[in-house]
């Protein structure tokens, strides 16, 4: 029992996740093992794993690039760059994110396309796009935190030898950034990971919506959305796990 506590102990967050992470394991394999109903929703379901991971890294990449940007903006002396980096980010995080994915996917870029003359996106395309601006959303304001906090005298010093504000910002200014907001970024996957099952509001054939099509398929509610949910819980509690040992590695 006491090791049990120890272990459960929330200031022990490594040993938590372990333990979250091998019960979750633990369950799906017997899940899937006691059952041949299990078994069969697995399979169906586990397709939709890779979509949900392509939709999270693509979206998060391109989030990181556009988050970049509206920092850089919201800092700018340029009043015109200002205003629209935060109005980009005020507006993305006013607005929930599933509204956000609706009115992006089903409004804005087909109206766009309509315009333009061009062929309609997939879902997949348009969903990539949704997230990668509600997420660059968040993530400009992890970044422009990140460069505030560097001393203003660094960037006097590169001034004062002649490096120009480029220069000043790639060489000096976002390598010490980038790795000081490197936990909170992982932190930032991993809700990009969660918000990737709104995707399926566009009838992306992720997790979420492959779970939904086994629904309709099987009636059995019960069985899919404990798979689902033991293999969301997986896939978050390995990402955290590695997320601590990130930061861990990079306060050392």
């Amino acid at each position: 029992m006491q090791t049990l506590k120890s272990l459960l102990d929330p200031s022990k967050e490594s040993s938590y996740r372990i333990v979250v992470f091998v019960a979750s394991v633990a369950t799906l394999v017997w899940l899937v093992s006691s059952s041949r109903g299990f078994a069969g929703t697995l399979r169906f379901v586990l397709p939709g794993v890779s979509i949900t991971l392509s939709l999270t890294v693509l979206s998060f990449s391109i989030g990181f690039v556009l988050g970049l940007l509206a920092a850089l903006g919201m800092i700018s002396d340029n009043y015109i760059l200002q205003s629209i980096a935060t109005f980009y980010v005020r507006v993305i995080r006013g607005i929930p994110v599933l509204v956000v994915i609706l009115y992006i996917g089903l409004v804005a870029i087909p109206m766009i396309s309509n315009s333009l003359g061009v062929g309609r996106l997939d879902g997949f395309a348009r969903a990539v796009i949704a997230l990668a601006l509600t997420s660059g959303g968040y993530q400009a304001e992890i970044i422009r935190a990140g460069i505030q906090s560097i001393p203003k005298g660094q960037h006097e010093a590169a001034r004062a030898i002649g490096m120009g504000y480029f220069r000043t910002m790639r060489y000096i200014i976002l390598p010490q950034v980038i790795r000081m907001i490197l936990p909170s970024l992982a932190n930032e996957f991993i809700i990009s990971l969660k918000d990737s099952s709104l995707a399926s509001a566009l009838g992306v054939s992720d997790l979420t919506r492959m779970g939904q099509l086994n629904v309709s398929r099987t009636r059995d509610t019960f069985t899919t959305w404990n798979i689902v949910t033991l293999q969301y819980l997986i896939m978050t509690v390995t990402l955290s796990f590695l997320a601590e040992k990130l930061r861990k590695n990079v306060e050392s």
